[in-house]
């Protein structure tokens, strides 16, 4: 299945995003409940804690390091680079941001640019995640990139973990095209520059 927890083929998705619930917007059959279980009962498997050491930063505050956005984004396009045929897999632009705003209009205006869509045609869900309740942005954007099939899963939970320890601002927005599938997102900000990755589920010229 694809990130969005659909079949591969794009014609099944014709909803529009709802603000919501990130998993029924784009067709999940999974509800939050049962994504959260899935969590808890495999922990190995999607487990959210980061081990900070290895990081060397304490999780959930940016990094002071100004060349992480830059050194994460070279790593994540590397690892990317074979995901399955059916999709594809990058990061993210490493543009100046000043917030959440300015980092979700990027992320929109690259998505647009990626599907050859308007930007006016690309909603916006927002994921589920880092709230004391609920699973970590990292885990819950690792979870949903392993219904993509293949690799995908080992590819990107890592890095995650890793954006998710050393960037602010931290979240997983699913971003779906009029009467596409929707495309998973897990972004932050470092010193003021965009990162993270993104994996369309449709093989569009995303490198």
């Amino acid at each position: 299945m694809s990130c969005s927890g659909l079949s591969h083929s794009k014609s099944n998705d014709t909803g529009m995003a709802s603000q919501s619930d990130g998993c029924e917007a784009i067709g999940r059959s999974d509800s939050v409940a049962d994504v959260d279980r899935d969590l808890s009962d495999t922990p190995d498997a999607y487990g959210t804690s980061v081990d900070t050491q290895l990081l060397d930063v304490p999780l959930n505050e940016p990094s002071t390091d100004t060349n992480f956005a830059w050194d994460f984004a070279a790593r994540a396009r590397e690892a990317l680079a074979d995901t399955p045929a059916w999709t594809c897999a990058t990061a993210l632009p490493t543009v100046p941001v000043s917030g959440q705003t300015e980092a979700r209009n990027a992320i929109q205006a690259f998505v647009a640019r990626v599907v050859g869509l308007p930007i006016s045609d690309i909603a916006i869900t927002e994921g589920l995640c880092g709230a004391p309740s609920q699973t970590t942005c990292a885990a819950r954007f690792a979870h949903d990139c392993a219904k993509s099939g293949g690799d995908t899963y080992n590819r990107v939970v890592a890095l995650a973990e890793e954006l998710q320890g050393r960037a602010d601002s931290v979240e997983e927005t699913i971003w779906v095209p009029t009467n596409q599938t929707g495309n998973v997102v897990l972004s932050g900000i470092s010193n003021g520059l965009l990162v993270g990755m993104v994996v369309f589920n449709g093989d569009y010229p995303c490198h």
